[in-house]
């Protein structure tokens, strides 16, 4: 049955030409259709639209009934082919774009929005510490690449950085205009400075671009250049960059007027770079934590029993952590005992320990010191329960509660903090441990 994908296929040309619906009807030249015809054929609400109305609707679109079909057919095959294609993606680092346990939130609605209406410029995504923030972005490459006419690219900023290497403003330019297509010879002329380099990227994309209506620049792996910076101004020279960029759209600069800018602020780069002029301008997409009924859609795509008590004591676990969750449920689904998927994440084993050693590192770099830290993690010396815990945390400053909140280690409102208990066995654990290291050195 043609008859949707059809519809789908009149819409998207339709949009694609600047015309209304109205302007369709005008030029059917057709007494007999109405303005509520054309929607309802759109939506595929209409199951045998009349061949006359089509040529009629096909015509106005400067097509042929015989092309509107074939593309149809073409819409209908590459949806049977991507649904095949879609894959399980097991937890521990950004997902497929294809991946059918990819647990949709509330912002993941906007991306068609921005993408084909431009209401944002630019946006940042917002989002825990392993909350997504990648697997998102993939979503939006994927999604961007369907768009005709478009010129789409993603920058992965981390693929570049070596552990214990460091890098300069230049360098961090350098690993974006050449993933972008900068050519290399531009790049790797020593004479050229960073801001030389930005000047060179315009010529070329005004050059590059004019002939795209639109264009999609998709940059993830912020967080990881400020861990690597030399400096951190070396760091928000691409911050400042990305605030030129939003400006330059915003007024309609060539060769900026058709950019639509995604980039992702989590952990490092939010501490870094929150209060900054860029991040104030962009739409912030907010990736929340899981909810009940989106853990419930996890387990079911993953094939996992789960009562509604199940789910509840999943959350307490992690407050609807998306990685945390995910862990666990793909330990139910390969072994499907409830007691040893609990017992290995609260041991902190395999992936859970490789999170908490990401969350121990953002830590770090929000508080500034290892005695910092410590003392945080000290908070837990008179508190043997949660709710002792919380009070403690509640008597803090509320900027520094603000950021334990955004890479995702506290919940609840400012003045009332929340941890899962993940979170609080993970730092019992830590004091523990430094309070062995401190009696063996005694």
């Amino acid at each position: 049955m043609l008859q949707p994908y059809l519809g789908r296929v009149i819409k998207k040309h339709r949009k694609q030409m600047g015309l209304s619906q109205q302007y369709i009807l005008d030029n059917c030249n057709d007494a007999s259709l109405s303005l509520n015809t054309i929607r309802n054929i759109e939506r595929g609400k209409t199951k045998n639209p009349r061949v006359h109305t089509i040529d009629r609707i096909a015509c106005s679109l400067d097509m042929t009934r015989v092309q509107l079909l074939e593309k149809a057919r073409e819409l209908k095959s590459q949806e049977a082919i991507d649904a095949q294609s879609l894959v399980l993606s097991a937890p521990g680092g950004p997902m497929s774009s294809k991946a059918i346990n990819y647990i949709e939130r509330c912002d993941d609605a906007k991306i068609d929005e921005i993408l084909n209406k431009g209401t944002a410029a630019a946006s940042v995504v917002v989002a825990p510490v392993n909350g997504g923030a990648s697997s998102f972005l993939n979503r939006v490459f994927r999604r961007a690449s369907t768009l005709n006419e478009c010129w789409v690219k993603i920058v992965h900023m981390d693929a570049h950085f070596v552990d214990g290497e460091t890098y300069n403003k230049r360098d961090f330019f350098s690993f974006l205009f050449k993933k972008i297509g900068l050519p290399t010879s531009v790049i790797k002329d020593e004479n050229l400075d960073a801001d030389d380099l930005c000047d060179a990227f315009e010529l070329w994309a005004i050059s590059e671009w004019k002939a795209f209506m639109k264009v999609i620049l998709i940059v993830d792996g912020l967080d990881q250049m400020f861990a690597t910076a030399q400096t951190h101004s070396d760091a928000m020279a691409l911050v400042g960059w990305m605030t030129h960029l939003r400006s330059a759209i915003a007024q309609g600069d060539e060769p900026f007027n058709n950019l639509v800018l995604f980039t992702a602020f989590t952990g490092k780069t939010w501490s870094a770079a929150h209060g900054s002029k860029f991040v104030h301008q962009a739409l912030p997409l907010k990736l929340e934590k899981l909810n009940i009924k989106q853990i419930g859609t996890m387990f079911e795509v993953l094939a996992i029993d789960a009562s509604y008590d199940d789910l509840n004591e999943v959350m307490e676990l992690f407050h609807g952590h998306p990685l945390l969750t995910h862990l666990y449920a793909w330990s139910l689904r390969e072994q499907k005992d409830p007691n040893e998927s609990k017992k290995g994440a609260l041991n902190i084993e395999g992936g859970y320990q490789a999170h908490w050693n990401r969350m121990k590192q953002e830590l770090l770099f929000l508080l500034g010191t290892e005695a910092n830290v410590a003392r945080t993690l000290n908070t837990l010396a008179d508190t043997s329960c949660l709710d002792s815990w919380c009070k403690s945390i509640a008597e803090l400053d509320d900027n520094y509660q603000q950021g334990l909140r955004v890479i995702g280690l506290l919940d609840g409102e400012i003045g009332d903090p929340k941890i899962c208990q993940f979170y609080f066995i993970a730092m019992e654990k830590e004091k523990q441990t430094q309070i062995k290291d401190e009696v063996a050195h005694a």
